[in-house]
């Protein structure tokens, strides 16, 4: 995951890939703190895109909400940003699925365990544990462990 700080965007290119029908799963949580304002968090998909609120996050809540967004052929990319005083923790993964293959593939929270250098903290885990089945946090675990020599 990331933290998303108020007043900065996150860019993320995403794989253009022929025939693919791809899904963006992610879900957005208020980090621990107090704050005065809600926070909104906007997403732009695509090249020179307007942004798009996708939620608001009340102050001093222990608040999450989560969005699956089909992308289209051409959306090679999305922005995120947040207004407010709040950290908001991102997490997310992005599903492919092929016409031509029977089975989808499906790429639990790469961007959660991709290029880590230390174990996540208990905290990290718990706020990934609540936006995640058993299975879906059980195996991004694994994969976690099993790519890192853990």
């Amino acid at each position: 995951g990331i933290e998303l700080k108020p007043g900065e965007s996150r860019y993320f290119r995403l794989r253009n890939l022929d025939n693919e029908h791809r899904i963006l799963h992610i879900t957005a949580t208020l980090c621990e703190g107090v704050g005065k304002e809600k926070s909104v968090i906007q997403y732009s998909i695509g090249d020179n895109k307007s942004p798009v609120d996708l939620c608001a996050l009340l102050p001093n809540e222990n608040e999450s909400f989560s969005l699956s967004r089909e992308l289209g052929c051409n959306d090679n990319s999305v922005e995120f940003s947040v207004t407010g005083d709040r950290v908001i923790d991102l997490t997310g993964y992005l599903q492919i699925d092929n016409p031509n293959r029977r089975n989808s593939i499906k790429m639990p929270h790469e961007s959660y365990i991709r290029g880590r250098d230390r174990l996540p903290s208990l905290e990290e885990l718990r706020r990934l544990r609540a936006t995640l089945s058993m299975e879906e946090f059980q195996e991004t675990v694994h994969n976690y462990l099993t790519n890192n020599d853990v």
